[in-house]
Parts: C-alpha cells; structure tokens; sequence
C-alpha cells in the first residue's frame, strides 16, 4: 500500500516528501535524544553539585561543632587557669574587692568563692552573695569532693539576661571557685554554628526542598522542618551511609511539597568518626526550566531548518521535474514511434547527463533503427538467394540419388556377371580336365571354348564399359557434391551475417531497456519497444542457430559423401585395371586356341599350361568379384547419404522460407517508427 501510494506519485512529490519525512525524523530523533542527554547531564551535575555540597555541608558542620569545642576548651582553660590562680593567692581573697580587680585582670565577668558548706562568702557581684550551692547544683559534685572540677555549658545568667559560662574548681582548703564569663557572642556564635541553624539557613534557597541530619540511631536531630526532630526515620539509604559511610544520590516524590526531589545523603564525621547522616532535598525545578528551555530552542532551530529545507527543495525540485518533463514527453512520443525528436537539457548534474544521455540514446535508437531496415532488407534478399539456393541444392541432390541409384543398380548387375564369369571359368576347368583323356574330340571342345571365350570377352567389354560408366557417374557425383558444399558454406556465411546482426539488435535492445529502467516510470513505453525489438533479434537469431546446425550438419554429411566417392573412385580405378588384364588373358586363350589345330601334338604340355593359365584367370576373376560386391556396398551407402543430404536440403529449403517471414515480420516491425 505505502510503496503503491509512492509509485503513483509524482518526482516532485518524491522529492519534497521523502527528504522532509526524513528530516522531520532526525529532527525529532535529535531533539528526543538531546533532551535525554541534556536530562542526563543536568541530572549528573545535579548528582555531582548535590554530592559536593552535601560534603561541604557535611564538613562544615564538623568544623563548626570542632570550633564551638575548641572555643569552649579555651574559656574552660581560663577558668581553671584563674582558679589556680586564686588558689594560688589563698588568704588574699579575703573581700569583694580583691576579686573584682581579678575580674578586670583575667577579663572574667564573676567570681565567686564558696566555703566548705557551699556558701558564697565572697563575690564580684554583691547580690551573688549568701547563696548557696545546693545538692542540685552542677558544681555540688566539686563541693563534694568528688570531682576536682566541672563545667556548665553555657547558659542564661539567674541574675540578668546574659548568658555566661561557668565553671567550678575546688577550693584547697575545701570550698570551690565558681568562676562565670560572659558568653552572649560565644553563645550568638554557637547559636549560628548550629546544626539547626545551617540547616534553616540552608533550606531558605530555592533549590533546596529539605535538610535533616540523622543520628547513628537513624534519629532526626536537626531538620530544616522543625516538626520533624526528634522522629525516627525509616529510609535505608540513610541506614547504608550511617553503617557504611557511602554517598547515595537517588530521586523520589516528597509528598510534604508535592514535587519530586533529589536526594543526597552523605556521611557526617566527628574526630573521624560517623556521629550521623547528612539528606539534602533537592529541587529539579530549575532542572527541568532547562530542559524545557533546550527543548524549545531545538524546536525552534528545527522549524527554521525545515522551512528552509522545504524552500531549498522547492528550487531543486524544479530543477530535477522541468526537464524530466521533457524527456518524458520526448520518450512518450519514442514510445509511439517517433524517433525524429530532439530535446535540450541544460546543466552538469546528473538531470543534464540524463537529458544528454536521453537525447544520445534516442539518437542512437533512431540510427539503429535505419541500420536494422536495411539489414531487413538485406536479409529479405539473403533469405530469397538462400530458399532458390537450397531449391537448386534439393534439385541436384535428387539427381544425385538417381544417380547413385543407377550406380547401385550397375553394381548389382556387374556381380551377377562376374558369377556366371566365375561359373564358366568352372566349365572351363572341367573342361581342361577332360581334355587329356578326350583329345579326339579337342576340336570341338576348341571351338565351344572359343565360342564361349569370345562371349567371355564381350561380357568383359561390357563390365569395362560399366566400370567406366561407374566412374563417370562418381565424378559427376563429386562435383556437385563440391558445389553443394560451396553452396551450403555460402548459407553459413549469410547466417552467421544474420546472427551478427541479431546479436547487435538485442544488444541494442538491452541498452535500451537499461536506459528506459533509469528512467524508470518516464521510460516505460520506450522499454516496451525495446522488449519487442529484443524478441524479434532472439526471433532472429533462434532461426539462424537452426540454420547454422542445419548447415553443419549437411556440410559434415556432404564430406562424408565426397570422402566415400573419391575411395569408391579409387576401387573402381583399380577394377579397371584388372579388368584389362583379364581381356588381356582372355586374348591370349583366343590365340591358344586358335593355334590349336596346328599344335595338337603339343597338346599335353600346353594342356599343362593352360590349367596353369587356369588358376591365374580364376583368382582374378574371384578378385573381380570380390571388388564388385564392396562397389555395390559402397553404392548403397552413398545412396543412403545422398538421400539424407535431400532431405538436409529440403530442411533448409524449409527454413530458408521460415527465414524470410522473419524478415517479413522484422520490416513490419520496424515500419512503425517514424524514422
């Protein structure tokens, strides 16, 4: 359905969809796979910054709570420096005074001395005095000896709203020291160096959804939600960077803000060891703005591109279907048999080497079709010397066989002949045999012999005259079995004229048909004509192959026949020669015989001669027949050869005529075109 639905569409169609589907792809391809890997890169910086700042955090957290400590040691340490001091001075601290200069030397904000019952007897602040250190007090386990000193975290003051650190250390001569500084800075400082405070602090930028730090018991001990300290939580990544101390980056939804956050949890260390866990929240908002922003941008760039790839496609498009359309006119009346046409393409893309190439191919089909017209017409003459060639070759083939059919029949006849030779030369001996005992009737036993030697003689004059006759008749055969074989090697040439010129004319076609298959749906009606020429060409070239086997086939024959005739020439020349020696010997019995009457009293040893004379005359005589019979075999086959050499002749008489309605058929053919 699709590939018909583009078949049925035009070039220009072509053109323009087929690049823009593709664009419109790979635009869409490019901008699905950069918003993931945009999503991808932001989603790892965010991984990356997360992670980074959650370490930060994390460090600065154990810095900050490593400075609180280091600042509380080092008032710590002034408190029990200036205890010592006092308990250096022993009896000196004897009034209120003497510790208000202490005060203003060490740069202490109170101190105050209590007895062994835990009673301030002396103090730089006069409404401190009286008091006492009661069993609930931090400093009583001082007082109690059990400690030597201890010190309170810093605290608000009883007597005003400052805050101060107090510290106790024991008195020598029982009592303690309770020494307090103020601390309002120290106590802002820690306040900003909190955990809570960071958090807060954190958790006001917008990219930041939540904080909380986690204790070992997996306890919220800070969290930028207050309403969450103190709950327990249940996440086990937070449980693996508490046991494992690994940094876990994961996403999930946070129902609390109803969005989907990033979550970084890392490792909180004290003195390098775990104290916690640090979860960062944080916001994809931002995240996701860019996203949309580089997708909108791609889009943007994309519909830009693509209006000037339609517009762009538009020229070309008109470049590559103006001039199509003329080759397809052009080719329409090709198609139709107009071969008198001319086209002009301009331009050095494919389209002008196309159109160049069209108009080089019409050309050369309009060449080719005055070509094959006057082969036609030359294989039209061929076709009509080639059936009254093989008419003429029917004709001497007949005469040919009666010929040999004559031949035979002299053979035949000159064996008989020579059988009733061989009979009388029988006779003959007997004859002499009997002669020894019947001289007296020599006489006449000379004379019948003479009798029947002169008829001897005659019949040998006769199968002379035969023999003769028989080699006559054989030249006569060979030479029109030359000019057949003339004739027929004139038949190959034309045919292998004719097949040359079929090969060339479906080699035309084929070109053709390639250049129409370029052209592909334009080209149609010219493949048409080229798929008819091609099969008039194989029409061709199939009867020239049946005449080129034809001819083979009967020159093979005919060198057969020429072959048997010369060695049938040869034995006839030879039965000639014995012949002659046979009148020969015949002439002498004659003599013999003749001479008889004077001789007869030489009879006995001319008798011996004569039965010597005898053999000679019967071994040739079986010699003669002997030849006879093998001439009258030959005969026979050449008669067989002559008659398959008519029916050759006849086959190519036939197809001589088969040729020339070819021809026929191909000037009607190429009639149809407008040359």
């Amino acid at each position: 359905m699709r590939n018909n639905l583009l078949k049925n569409r035009s070039i220009k169609f072509k053109v323009l969809t087929v690049p823009l589907s593709i664009f419109v792809i790979v635009l869409l391809l490019i901008c699905t796979l950069s918003s993931i890997m945009i999503k991808e890169r932001l989603l790892n910086q965010v991984k990356t910054e997360g992670t980074h700042l959650g370490t930060v955090i994390s460090s600065q957290m154990t810095k900050s709570s490593k400075a609180v400590d280091v600042i509380d040691e080092n008032i710590e340490d002034r408190i029990i420096t200036l205890a010592e001091f006092l308990n250096v001075q022993g009896d000196k601290i004897n009034n209120n005074e003497y510790l208000k200069q202490v005060c203003r030397i060490f740069k202490v904000d109170e101190v105050n001395v209590a007895d062994k019952n835990g009673k301030i007897i002396y103090s730089n602040i006069p409404s401190s005095i009286g008091r006492e250190v009661k069993t609930d007090n931090v400093g009583y386990v001082v007082l109690s000896g059990k400690k030597n000193s201890v010190m309170e975290k810093i605290r608000k003051s009883q007597n005003d709203e400052n805050y101060y650190k107090y510290g106790y250390v024991k008195k020598n001569n029982g009592g303690l020291f309770q020494i307090g500084i103020l601390a309002n800075k120290i106590e802002k400082l820690n306040s900003s160096l909190k955990n809570q405070t960071i958090l807060e602090e954190i958790a006001k930028s917008k990219n930041i959804v939540y904080a909380a730090v986690v204790d070992k018991n997996l306890k919220i001990t800070s969290h930028s939600d207050r309403t969450k300290i103190d709950n327990s939580i249940d996440k086990k990544n937070i449980e693996k960077v508490v046991k494992q101390g690994e940094n876990i980056t994961d996403m999930y939804y946070y129902k609390e803000k109803g969005e989907k956050v990033f979550n970084v949890i890392v490792p909180i260390y004290k003195d390098g060891v775990r104290e916690g866990a640090l979860d960062l929240g944080l916001s994809l908002e931002n995240t996701n703005k860019a996203i949309i922003r580089v997708i909108t941008l791609i889009s943007i760039i994309g519909v830009i591109a693509l209006i000037a790839a339609v517009f762009v496609l538009l020229n070309i498009s008109k470049d590559v279907t103006n001039p199509l359309k003329d080759i397809v006119l052009v080719s329409q009346k090709i198609a139709e048999g107009e071969l008198d046409n001319t086209i002009e393409v301009d331009g050095k893309d494919e389209i002008g080497v196309l159109g160049r190439n069209f108009a080089q191919m019409s050309s050369n089909l309009r060449q080719s079709m005055i070509d094959i017209k006057e082969q036609t017409n030359k294989v039209e003459e061929m076709s009509s010397q080639l059936n009254a060639n093989s008419q003429q070759m029917t004709s001497v083939t007949n005469e040919v066989t009666n010929a040999v059919q004559e031949v035979t029949k002299g053979a035949t006849e000159q064996a008989n002949d020579l059988v009733e030779i061989v009979n009388s030369v029988e006779d003959l001996s007997k004859e002499v045999q009997n002669i020894h005992n019947k001289l007296k009737y020599v006489k006449d036993s000379s004379e019948t012999t003479e009798s029947k030697a002169n008829v001897g003689k005659e019949q040998i004059n006769v199968l002379l005259k035969s023999i003769e006759d028989i080699k006559s008749s054989f030249q006569v055969v060979v030479d029109k079995v030359n000019n057949l074989n003339e004739s027929v090697s004139q038949v190959g040439n034309i045919t292998e004229v004719i097949n040359g010129i079929s090969e060339q004319t479906n080699l035309l076609a084929l070109n053709a048909a390639i250049e129409a298959a370029r052209a592909g749906e334009a080209g149609k009606g010219f493949a048409v004509v080229a798929e008819e020429v091609r099969k008039l060409a194989e029409m061709s070239k199939e009867s020239t192959d049946k005449i080129q086997n034809l001819v083979q086939a009967i020159s093979a024959e005919t060198g057969n026949v020429i072959q048997t005739s010369n060695e049938v020439n040869g034995l006839v020349e030879g039965q000639v020669n014995i012949v002659e020696k046979s009148v020969l010997s015949f002439n002498d019995i004659l003599d013999s015989i003749s001479q008889i009457a004077p001789f007869i009293e030489e009879t006995y040893e001319s008798l011996k001669n004569t039965l010597t004379s005898k053999d000679i005359v019967s071994s040739k005589v079986e010699a003669v027949t002997a030849v006879s019979q093998e001439n009258s075999a030959s005969a026979e086959e050449i008669s067989a050869s002559s008659e398959e050499v008519l029916a050759n002749s006849e086959e190519v008489s036939r197809h001589a005529e088969e040729l020339n309605e070819v021809a026929d058929k191909l000037g009607e053919a190429t009639n149809k075109f407008k040359i």
